[in-house]
C-alpha cells in the first residue's frame, strides 16, 4: 500500500482544495498515481449515493459492448461494496451489458478502488467495462440505461489514459487536441480522436461527457 499512502500524502501536502464534482477523470497506471491522488482530494468533501467507474476494457473480455458486476472488491483500504440494486437495474435495462468476472483482472478499476475505499469508504459502486470497440450508438444506449442511476449524489468515476507511447512534443499535441474537443463539449470530434494515440477510451469519455451535460 505504499504506493497509495505516499500519492495521497503528498498531494495533501500540496494544499489542493476541495470543490463540488459530480465526475473525475483519472489515469489507471500507477506511475501516474500522484495525479490520481490529487482528483480525488478535489472531490473528498462530497459525500456520494454511488458512484459509476467507466473502464477500458483493456484485454477485450466481454462480449458485449459493456460489463458490470455485482461482486465486491477488495483493496488495501478495505472492501468497496457493489451496488447490487443498481447493477441489476442496468443489466434489466438493456442487452448491451453482460455480468461478467473480467474485472479481477481488469487494471482500469483495480488501480483506482484503493483510493475509492480511501476517500468514500462504504460507498457503493456501479463498475462498467467499456469495450475497445464499441461505437456510438451503444454508447448512447448505456448512457440512456445509466440515466435513471446517475442522480446529483452520484460521481462519475472515468478511468482513462490519454496519450500512449508518442514522442513527447506528439503527445503534448494530441493532448492539447483532446482537451480542445472536451472544453468544445464537441460529441462529433470526440468520436473521431484515434484511440490510444488521443485516449484508450474514446466510449467512457463521450459517455462521461453525456452523463455530466
Amino acid at each position: 500500500d505504499r504506493i497509495f499512502t505516499k500519492s495521497i500524502a503528498e498531494a495533501e501536502a500540496l494544499g489542493v482544495p476541495p470543490r463540488p464534482l459530480s465526475g473525475l477523470t483519472v489515469p489507471h497506471h500507477l506511475v501516474a498515481a500522484d495525479l490520481i491522488a490529487r482528483a480525488f482530494l478535489l472531490a473528498r468533501d462530497n459525500s456520494y449515493d454511488r458512484i459509476v467507474v467507466l473502464t477500458p476494457d483493456h484485454f477485450k473480455r466481454s462480449r458485449r459492448p459493456f460489463a458490470t458486476t455485482v461482486r465486491d472488491f477488495d483493496t488495501v483500504y478495505g472492501r468497496v461494496p457493489s451496488d447490487g440494486a443498481a447493477v441489476d437495474a442496468l443489466l434489466a435495462a438493456t442487452p448491451l451489458v453482460e455480468n461478467s468476472d473480467l474485472f479481477v483482472r481488469e487494471h482500469g478499476i483495480t488501480a483506482i478502488l484503493p483510493y475509492v475505499a480511501r476517500f468514500f469508504p462504504g460507498t457503493p459502486v456501479v463498475p462498467v467495462a467499456v469495450a475497445i470497440s464499441s461505437n456510438r450508438a451503444e454508447w448512447d444506449g448505456l448512457v440512456d440505461a445509466l440515466a435513471p442511476l446517475v442522480t446529483p449524489r452520484t460521481l462519475v468515476l472515468q478511468s482513462t489514459d490519454f496519450s500512449h507511447y508518442l514522442p513527447l512534443p506528439e503527445a503534448i499535441l494530441r493532448d492539447q487536441e483532446t482537451l480542445n474537443v472536451i472544453a468544445a463539449h464537441d460529441r462529433d470530434a470526440l468520436e473521431k480522436l484515434r484511440q490510444p494515440q488521443h485516449l484508450d477510451s474514446r466510449g467512457g469519455q463521450y459517455i462521461q461527457t453525456r452523463l455530466q451535460a
